[in-house]
């Protein structure tokens, strides 16, 4: 599977690269919506894990263009966010720190 990262904290970004990576997955990441674009665009991700507020804008904008299985995370706890977010086909949010 062809995984998507997309967080702007470099310390998160890094330790969920690692976790998530081997076996049968492939893990890219991206520390902004530009760059997760640019990587989209050579290299289709199969899911998506992002961040929701990253500094050029929103990780559920970005995965609603993806439209590939996606988790959504946030240091801000926002219920109608999340419930936004699972109406729009996110698999799961979680609130930052993720354990």
């Amino acid at each position: 599977m062809r995984l998507l990262i997309v967080e702007d904290e470099d310390a998160i970004r890094t330790a969920l690269g690692r976790a998530l990576a081997g076996g049968d997955s492939e893990v890219r990441t991206a520390a902004s919506l530009v760059e997760a674009r640019a990587v989209a665009a050579t290299w289709p991700p199969e899911a998506l894990l992002s961040d929701l507020k990253l500094p050029d804008g929103s990780g559920l904008d970005f995965a609603s263009e993806c439209g590939v299985p996606f988790v959504l995370m946030s240091g801000y706890a926002a219920f109608d966010v999340a419930v936004a977010a699972l109406g729009m086909g996110c698999v799961d949010f979680f609130t930052k720190p993720v354990a």
